[in-house]
């Protein structure tokens, strides 16, 4: 059994207990192991029916609440059922516990709460917890415990506005801080649609939040309960304090808790909705900007420092200007220490100097700092793309050299940098490993924090290796150890949430088992594991192989991975953390929402689903293909005009790629479209993958004017895999139904996409060429993003990646008749050899009636043969545009290994001067980094690696091409004509 769970074989497991039971029915052991399979398994029917042999046959009152629980679950999984069988079912298993005195622990008696709850009872569960006798007995048999809270929120759901006063006041008597109880009492009246009915209690809470305060000065909540109660009756248009009063309750709150982090958090929404008028919220962030500054010092100590950094955030939210001169000048001030490059130990690499700090309260500033820095104004003449990677550059210097270099530790540092290593900022998310590892990610931060390194795109294709580089340099790509790490854990982690949720079971934590039975679940349908599980299936399937018969390896174990992502893709969670790193920025509705983001995810994972299915039932198809073609062949005169009959597996697969050519179809009109200008300007193109600028640090996180799944679905690749979709299932008819079913005006344009994908767009010729040395990058009119041109380099690596193994597919379903027709070539090869010169009129005639043969070939054949020669033509063709790209790569190479770490020296200059006094930088010079500095030429050598390796990929997949062209070789003699046609109308 500890075999088959381990390996996740549950199902040969349950069929191995359920024979053993057969056997001995009476086993209590193998009855509770086979319950437990269940659990883990989330078969929630089985398990209630094995739980109830289980409380029929033994004693244990655990088997009956086992029962209840299994009953309860199945309420979540079938929500048409529950209100009418699964619900009240447990309710009546549950109120006879209650009523027969047997409920010995408060666990039991609180899930008959929740069950009431959800039934909608409150009712009843004030009922029950207003019998003392009840609660005596409980806390007397098990631990005392208060329902105060419970009984509040009763009160507050049953709008009963007297009886949550007077329990929500008693509460707040002894705790004035109790969050939960304040918004329970401001709920209530608020509820009210006009301030008639609404009036007398509000101003009995507001009479009673006035006495707190003045009760307990040294109290958050009933200050912040006043704020957040005129807050709302100011949305309402109701009475409220004037606005003298409103800001005076502000300053007061500042005053009091300015020194704690939080502060900010509750104030900086509150003072625009508080404060309407632009001129009062200017006026009140005057006097606390004046206040903090006039007791500046610089060793101040850290409440007051904290006070600053607080003054300036609810400053930015409230939409206040800042120079980046002043914060920096209040920043260094502060830690003077940090104008100075730290002492690095010889075995270190910009790590932990000799005396450092783990957290710093002038942390903050810095975050302030990078926050306006993104949002620096451009220069008119500076391309939008360039000045975004300055400012991106000048980020990632500052957080490093005057960030992490004196505090280790502050976690909120290295994110920023990730977020700024990401794909589509500066375009080197391998960099953002080492932060990870000293953040110390591991698993189940790995599913809230993923997002800041695993994104929508071809990450893998771009910065993972070859497993024949990884085996020549026996090293693995950092990026690729990461996706594999995160697909470990995607399998460990819900195997160890699954041993929780038997222990609850075990340990009669009956109220906790369907939170973590929702955990366990929302942890398998994690959006970071399904799209780390779909991107290696597709990097190993359509990436990796050479051509088509080296990806036959992978097959089976790509079948499973492909089975599991889409039995959970219908119920994927968005399990990111977007807010674990605030910077209180203004509020904007233009911004897009978290929703828009995980959107895009899904819309990416979808269609890299579609395209491995494409794949695998291609390779089905392939099979059924042969044997066909295999029985077309046997007919020795050639003529055979009947059907070849497919098998049912051709079949299945047949129509198992119509379908996911409608859901490709699908998916591509629910895309967001790309402009027209982006399409055929490849520098626009190029600027719209990057994110702009002043998103950089948008929580929560924005996505680049042009999404990878709009590129791909809107581009040349939706073109390739409909095109080779439409190919291959063509193929398949003309063999089962003959040359009606598949025309020949279809096959010449699919062909044609696979041969030049990009006829539609400019790339071809106008593909950007990297900045010379001698050239100003920032003033240069060819310069662009280099992120954005390696990402647009590795979309179209994945284009004619996949283009060549279409083609590869094609070729390996002729290849029956390749075979026939080379060695018919072969044998006419040895007869004219030994022909001799007295018989050549004879072997003339041979030769005749050969070609005679030929032509009285079935159309079928002859189809196959002008399919063969069109393939020969495709082949060639692709080959030399990859060998062309392969060219343009290299060339950017050559810069990133020669000229980009001067480049981005450069532009990093240029961004400072723009935006600081150069008697500023003369002060303060280690603002500006230089062409030696460690990061830039980091970023520069993970550029030069990623082009390197689309390079070499680039020129294996035209080598791929040469032989699968040779092989083709053997349709030369009809090339003339298909080359013909499928150049016509280019």
């Amino acid at each position: 059994m500890c075999y088959f769970r381990e390996t996740g074989q549950l199902e040969r497991l349950t069929t191995y207990l359920k024979s053993a039971i057969e056997k001995c029915p009476n086993r209590e052991d193998l009855l509770l192991c086979l319950f437990l399979n269940y659990v883990q398994d989330g078969n929630f029917s089985a398990q209630q029916s094995t739980a109830r042999i289980l409380s029929q046959n033994f004693s244990s009152r655990d088997y009956v609440y086992w029962v209840i629980v299994s009953t309860l679950l199945q309420a979540d999984s079938d929500p048409a059922m529950a209100d009418r069988v699964y619900l009240p079912l447990a309710e009546k298993m549950l109120a006879r516990e209650v009523e027969n005195g047997k409920v010995e622990t408060h666990v039991e008696l609180q899930l008959y709460l929740e069950l009431l709850l959800r039934l909608g009872k409150q009712s009843n569960v004030l009922e029950l917890l207003n019998r003392k006798e009840l609660i005596d007995r409980l806390n007397k048999l098990d631990y005392r415990f208060d329902y105060s809270q419970e009984i509040l929120d009763l009160h507050v759901s049953l709008n009963e506005w007297e009886s949550a006063f007077a329990a929500g006041s008693q509460m707040l008597k002894s705790d004035p801080d109790n969050w939960n109880a304040w918004k329970g009492l401001i709920s209530v009246p608020l509820r009210h649609k006009s301030w008639d009915d609404a009036c007398n209690s509000i101003i009995k809470l507001q009479d009673f939040t006035e006495d707190l305060v003045t009760q307990h000065p040294a109290a958050r909540g009933p200050q912040l309960a006043r704020l957040d109660l005129s807050a709302s009756l100011l949305r309402r248009g109701w009475q409220s304090p004037s606005t003298s009063d409103l800001r005076g309750y502000l300053l007061q709150y500042f005053e009091r808790f300015g020194s704690k982090f939080v502060c900010a958090l509750d104030l900086a929404y509150l003072v625009p909705v508080l404060l309407c008028e632009r001129e009062d919220q200017e006026e009140l962030m005057d006097t606390l900007i004046s206040d903090v500054e006039s007791n500046q010092t610089p060793r101040s100590e850290t409440k007051q420092i904290q006070r600053h950094v607080c003054c300036y955030q609810i400053a930015r939210a409230s939409s206040r200007k800042l120079s980046l001169e002043k914060l920096l000048s209040v920043y260094f001030s502060y830690v003077p220490e940090r104008t100075e490059t730290p002492t690095v130990n010889s075995d270190e690499s910009a790590e932990r100097p000799s005396e450092s700090v783990d957290l710093h309260p002038a942390d903050g500033f810095l975050l302030l700092i990078l926050s306006y820095l993104v949002e620096a104004p451009r220069p008119p003449a500076m391309n939008p793309g360039v000045h975004q990677f300055s400012a991106a550059l000048v980020a990632a210097h500052w957080t490093e050299h005057i960030g992490i270099m004196h505090a280790t530790s502050n976690h909120h540092f290295r994110l920023r940098l990730c977020q700024l290593f990401l794909h589509h900022t500066l375009g080197c998310p391998d960099q953002s490993l080492h932060q990870t590892e000293r953040l110390e990610v591991k698993q189940l931060l790995f599913v809230s924090l993923g997002h800041f390194v695993l994104n929508a795109g071809p990450l893998l294709t771009i910065w993972a290796n070859s497993p024949q580089f990884n085996q020549q340099t026996d090293t693995c790509s950092p990026i690729l150890s990461l996706y594999q790490r995160v697909h470990a854990l995607a399998g460990t982690m819900v195997s160890e949430s699954e041993e929780c949720l038997v222990a609850a079971y075990r340990r009669r934590a009956y109220t906790k088992i369907r939170e973590f039975t929702q955990f366990a679940d929302r942890l398998r349908h994690a959006d970071v594991f399904l799209l780390a599980r779909m991107e290696l299936v597709y990097w190993q399937l359509a990436v990796v192989p050479e051509d088509f018969d080296s990806l036959l390896e992978h097959l089976s174990a790509a079948t499973k991975e492909v089975s599991l992502v889409e039995k959970r893709l219908c119920n994927i969670r968005d399990c990111r953390d977007c807010m674990v790193s605030p910077n209180f920025d203004p509020l904007t509705v233009a911004n897009q929402t978290q929703a828009d983001s995980f959107q895009c995810t899904v819309s990416w994972i979808r269609l890299r689903l579609i395209a491995v299915n494409s794949i695998l039932h291609s390779a089905r198809l392939v099979m059924s293909t042969v044997k066909m073609s295999d029985q077309l062949l046997e007919n020795k005169d050639g003529a055979m005009t009947e059907k070849v009959k497919t098998d049912e597996r051709g079949s299945d697969a047949q129509s198992q790629l119509e379908s996911c050519l409608s859901r490709l179809t699908a998916l591509k009109q629910d895309a967001h479209p790309i402009p027209d200008s982006a399409l055929v300007n490849t520098l626009t193109l190029i600027e719209s993958l990057v994110l702009p600028c002043e998103h950089l640090f948008t929580s929560p996180p924005q996505l680049p004017p042009t999404t990878f799944p709009s590129l791909y679905l809107h581009g040349p690749y939706y073109s390739v895999l409909s095109s080779g979709i439409r190919l291959v299932v063509g193929f398949h008819r003309l063999l089962s139904e003959g040359p009606e079913a598949f025309s020949e005006e279809d096959e010449l344009g699919s062909l044609r996409s696979l041969q030049n994908p990009f006829s539609e767009t400019s790339l071809c010729t106008s593909f950007p060429s990297p900045v010379q040395e001698a050239e100003s990058y920032s003033s240069s009119p060819s310069s662009c993003h280099p992120a954005g041109v390696l990402l647009l380099m590795g979309a179209v690596y994945e284009v004619i990646t996949l283009s060549c193994l279409f083609i590869s597919v094609l070729r390996s379903m002729l290849r029956p008749r390749s075979h026939f027709r080379s060695q018919l070539h072969k044998r006419q090869r040895r007869k004219g050899g030994k022909a001799s010169k007295g018989k050549v009129r004879e072997e003339e005639a041979k030769v005749s009636q050969h070609n005679s043969d030929e032509s009285s070939d079935s159309p079928v054949l002859k189809r196959l043969d002008s399919i063969g020669s069109r393939l020969l033509v495709a082949s060639e063709s692709l080959s030399s545009f990859a060998n062309g790209m392969a060219n343009v790569t290299d060339a950017w190479e050559t810069w990133a290994k020669t000229f980009a770490a001067t480049h981005f020296a450069e532009l990093a200059s240029a961004f400072c001067s723009q935006n600081l006094p150069t008697e500023f930088i003369e002060h303060y010079p280690n603002l500006v980094p230089t062409k030696s500095t460690q990061l830039l030429t980091e970023i520069a050598s993970s550029f030069e690696k990623a082009f390197g390796r689309l390079s070499t990929g680039l020129r294996l997949k035209a080598a791929n091409l040469n032989r699968m062209h040779s092989e083709l070789a053997v349709y030369e003699c009809v090339e003339g004509l298909s080359q013909c046609n499928l150049k016509n109308d280019q």
